[in-house]
């Protein structure tokens, strides 16, 4: 099988299975540089958005309009690391403005940041964590492309495009995993499909693929999968020719 390395590993389910439970996923989709800009920011800044000081001038200025994006966002930093009720609506009421794109979603992981450490304070008081992946997730599930293609490069006909529809959603209810859309072009599906923390992605392909090949053999058995963003139409032409020489 030919994935994209972006599913949870066995290391990496062993994480989430040792994790407390309030471990949260990002359910916003957010592009790969914009969670590296957070993560490397709330290391960069960590000696100010700390400091109560900075924390409380961050209280007085957010809802403010301010012209320097930088200072915004460590504003929100700040803000998210503090964990409160007060800081949790003060960035719920922040997200209600006329924002860029960028601060919308620097704005969004803050308040899903700010909202476990919330949480954990008003439970045991341990602290959870947060998951980013770059196309987001729902209720610990998540989010990913997968491309599947005829063997023959024949067009798919409209019982084959009905049978991967049923497939991929029998194969995802049985991983406790939702199927969300079907996209179908000439020869290729596109499968959009949220899958289960405690499942493996390939199980999940795996089972659709064999089953939709159980009459008739029609479906090639490589596949690509992706969690970092939607395949562009030139990215499927190039993985559509990789998928098939395998």
């Amino acid at each position: 099988m030919k994935t994209e390395d972006h599913e949870p590993n066995e290391a990496f389910r062993k994480v989430l299975n040792d994790a407390p439970e309030n471990l949260r996923l990002l359910e916003m989709e957010v592009d790969v540089e914009t969670i590296k800009a957070y993560t490397e920011a709330s290391k960069n800044w960590a000696d100010d958005i700390y400091e109560d000081e900075f924390i409380a001038q961050a209280k007085k200025t957010i809802l403010l309009n301010q012209e320097d994006e930088t200072v915004v966002k460590k504003n929100l930093l700040a803000l998210a690391n503090k964990g409160s009720v007060e800081t949790y609506r003060l960035i719920e009421s922040f997200l209600e403005k006329e924002l860029s794109d960028d601060l919308k979603k620097w704005a969004f992981i803050s308040l899903q940041e700010c909202q476990v450490l919330l949480e954990a304070s008003l439970t045991d008081g341990e602290t959870g964590g947060l998951i980013m992946s770059p196309l987001g997730g729902q209720d610990n599930k998540i989010r990913c492309y997968v491309l599947v293609a005829t063997d023959s490069r024949e067009d798919l006909n409209a019982f084959q495009q009905m049978l991967i529809k049923d497939e991929f959603e029998a194969a995802c209810i049985a991983f406790n995993s939702l199927l969300e859309t079907v996209s179908f072009v000439k020869d290729y599906a596109l499968v959009k499909l949220l899958f289960s923390f405690d499942s493996a992605l390939d199980d999940i392909v795996c089972e659709a693929i064999d089953a939709c090949n159980e009459e008739e053999t029609f479906l090639n058995k490589n596949y690509f999968a992706t969690n970092l963003s939607k395949p562009t139409n030139d990215e499927i032409k190039d993985l559509l020719v990789s998928l098939r020489e395998e």
